[in-house]
């Protein structure tokens, strides 16, 4: 089961003082086994509401908003952590759902 999403002000982006707001289009596919749920973010576009720079998760500062530079340092630790947030909260959410403990099928 493919999902996909658009996402208007996903993150903000701190870049030399200035504060970029970011979107994001993502593709989530969910697996079902034995059970057990695979949660697999297969697409994510993550780019400047503002037509500027996209952010990616390795690069230099020419290519975008690199989260990790191309020495696989991270520079970015506030988006990474953005990122994670966001993604666990929409697994937490389809879990509570899945298992009947959510309020959000009452519509």
């Amino acid at each position: 089961m493919k999902f996909i999403t658009h996402v208007s002000n996903f993150l903000i982006v701190s870049n030399s003082g200035a504060k970029i707001t970011i979107d994001a289009d993502y593709t989530i596919e969910l697996n079902f086994k034995d059970g057990k749920i695979k949660f697999e973010i297969i697409a994510l576009d993550m780019y400047a509401q503002n037509g500027g720079y996209k952010v990616i998760f390795s690069g230099g500062a020419f290519d975008g908003y690199p989260i990790y530079n191309k020495k696989g340092d991270l520079k970015r630790p506030d988006t990474k952590t953005e990122i994670e947030t966001y993604f666990n909260s929409q697994i937490n959410s389809i879990t509570e759902f899945l298992l009947g403990k959510s309020d959000k099928d009452n519509w």
